[in-house]
């Protein structure tokens, strides 16, 4: 969403009696979904790669770490919001 769709989006919200509390609290919340499911794609999808590349690219055992996907989440969580 590019500057002026945000305003033009904050305008109305404005306009339909919004206070800016709650503008900030719908931005956040976006935002923070944003993260969270940039997250969640991201990690599977390295998940799936390394799995890939370690059976057919490298042939060595592979094996899943779950808090470093955690972390991963977690990290594009905060960096998106």
């Amino acid at each position: 969403m590019t500057k002026f769709h945000r305003l033009y989006e904050t305008a109305i919200l404005k306009t339909l009696g919004a206070n800016k509390r709650l503008i900030v609290s719908i931005t956040l919340v976006e935002y923070g979904v944003l993260g969270l499911l940039a997250g969640v794609i991201g990690s599977a999808a390295a998940i799936g790669l390394t799995w890939a590349i370690s059976k057919y690219g490298m042939n060595i055992t592979w094996r899943l770490v779950p808090s470093v996907n955690l972390i991963g989440v977690a990290a594009t969580l905060l960096l998106v919001t």
